[in-house]
């Protein structure tokens, strides 16, 4: 695995030096990739943010995998939760997924059960499978409350008809 994974490293540099249109086919086919952990560090940051800074969304969220796991020797989680709130406002599961969470755990902002509940509920709509399962057991959890799930509701509605500008974030 180790001979593969520098065979991958290698053949990415390669194409990384191609026109900036094939940095971009790399960094998409590069993303599926980072979030399964097979990664390597050989594709420079100023890679990933020139990427991002384009608009690319898988570019950003890669950012905010690396600063959520502390990929440069330090852990940034207020860095990482910045870029993934870039992409859940654009309407990005995977972005929307990873803002949910960071409502839960508190690393990077308060914690907030009812805008982590909000964004989980979102990504799901938006096809995350993971938010899909974590929003089925968060909705369980309140089964007891009608109250609560009808304020997610409200603030899902809200957020996503003003196509993510009024989030309550």
């Amino acid at each position: 695995m180790f001979t593969k994974l520098k065979m991958f490293s290698a053949a990415l540099l390669i194409g990384l030096t191609a026109t900036s249109a094939a940095n971009a086919d790399a960094v998409k086919d590069t993303f599926d990739k980072y979030v399964t952990g097979v990664f390597t560090d050989k594709i420079p940051i100023s890679t990933w943010k020139e990427m991002s800074e384009a608009g690319d969304i898988e570019a950003t969220n890669v950012l905010g995998l690396i600063y959520d796991r502390g990929e440069l020797g330090i852990w940034e989680p207020a860095t990482a939760h910045k870029y993934f709130m870039k992409t859940a406002t654009q309407g990005n599961a995977f972005g929307q997924y990873y803002v949910s969470r960071n409502y839960t755990i508190s690393y990077a902002v308060e914690s907030n059960p009812v805008l982590a509940s909000m964004w989980m509920a979102i990504s799901a709509m938006n096809g995350d499978e993971r938010a899909i399962v974590e929003n089925a057991a968060m909705i369980a959890k309140h089964a007891d409350d009608p109250g609560y799930q009808k304020t997610i509701n409200a603030l899902v509605a809200k957020c996503v008809a003003s196509n993510y500008t009024d989030c309550g974030s």
